[in-house]
């Protein structure tokens, strides 16, 4: 696993039965970016990375050899 756990800790984290600390989950969405080629200005990145943190859930797959985020 390309965030250094467990596949206990991300089985918890799927299931909502332990939340994402906030290092795994920023990694987590860097990934997706990154495997779907958004690109964000970079005053808007600055700007999110002063936010405090909020448990947002998000759910993503390994599909075709990348990460994608799953909407719905």
């Amino acid at each position: 696993m390309h965030l250094g756990t467990t596949p206990e800790s991300l089985s918890l984290w799927e299931n909502g039965r332990t939340p994402m600390g906030v290092t795994a989950d920023r990694v987590l969405r860097l990934m997706v970016v990154v495997a779907q080629g958004t690109n964000y200005p970079l005053n808007a990145l600055r700007a999110v990375a002063r936010l405090e943190p909020r448990p947002t859930p998000i759910r993503v797959r390994w599909r075709d050899g990348s990460w994608e985020a799953v909407t719905g």
